[in-house]
């Protein structure tokens, strides 16, 4: 069998082939001596088949095209590993860039706490001289109020008059009672501890049956406590024993009264915090003159 020229070109040889034309002598006698005289054609040396395909892929259009398809895959690996590292880098930039933005947030919103605080501490003594005022402004208005320190007894002729008389920044705070109810002897003893714990407030009583109550709010109503207010009445609580419970004590009348807001702040809870403030406003006056 003989090679065409293509396969010489690329290197392909044929197995148990011996080619007379390699001696460009054409004689028949003397290749049928050396065929007799060797019994047969010398043998080429044979490949081993993984040798064989080494070989074959080095040189011929197989080994070509592997080696182009190695090539390919190394290439798309190298392109992967690339775009990997460009996308870490992509992520390290971004995390870098989010953290740089926290760090500016929050060191402007210390900037803007400190500022706060530096302007709280500068609106100190503006405070302390606008409660001063304040209490001052309480103080007077309590003192320019009559005081009355005792309970009023009302009746039905005298009841108008004595609430109507009274200036328009005073609370008169009128009890409907009636005899033999234990709330309302109750009421009556806090009444008595009120008048001297709210000199400024004018507390009054009234028995129902000669106010000309009905028998019904006799028997349910009492002990009532109405409030008044230049001339107006500002509060109505009928029956606070249902609050109160048959038996309270005086405190417990204050309380009660005081969260419902017909109670003004004591006047001795008011002198305290006019020297307080008078205090906390001359300390840092001591200090400076130190």
């Amino acid at each position: 069998m003989a090679l065409s020229f293509d396969d010489r070109i690329l290197g392909e040889k044929v197995n148990n082939y011996c080619s007379s034309s390699e001696d460009g002598e054409d004689s028949d006698s003397s290749n049928d001596d050396e065929n007799n005289a060797d019994g047969s054609c010398a043998p080429s040396p044979s490949l081993a088949p993984d040798l064989l395909s080494q070989q074959v892929a080095r040189t011929g259009p197989k080994g070509v095209i592997a080696d182009y398809k190695q090539y390919q895959r190394l290439k798309a690996e190298q392109d992967k590993m690339k775009e990997e590292m460009a996308l870490q880098l992509a992520k390290k930039c971004a995390l870098t860039s989010r953290s740089y933005n926290a760090d500016q947030l929050a060191k402007q919103q210390e900037q803007q706490l400190k500022e706060l605080f530096e302007s709280l501490e500068d609106d100190d003594a503006f405070l302390v001289q606008y409660r001063q005022r304040r209490l001052a402004e309480m103080q007077g208005t309590l003192e320019s109020l009559p005081t009355y320190g005792h309970v009023y007894e009302l009746n039905a002729s005298n009841f108008v008059h004595e609430i109507d008389k009274e200036p328009a920044q005073v609370t008169v705070v009128v009890h409907v009672f009636e005899e033999n109810v234990s709330a309302c002897r109750a009421t009556n003893e806090g009444l008595k501890y009120l008048c001297k714990a709210y000199p400024h407030c004018k507390f009054c009583k009234i028995r129902a049956s000669t106010a000309f109550m009905s028998r019904n709010f006799i028997a349910n109503g009492v002990p009532a406590i109405l409030v008044y207010k230049n001339k107006e009445l500002i509060g109505n609580l009928i029956s606070i024993s249902r609050e109160l419970d048959e038996d309270f004590a005086p405190e417990e009348l204050e309380t009660f009264l005081f969260e419902h807001g017909f109670l003004p702040p004591k006047e001795d809870k008011v002198s305290p915090l006019l020297r307080d403030s008078s205090s906390t406003q001359c300390a840092p006056l001591d200090s400076d003159s130190d």
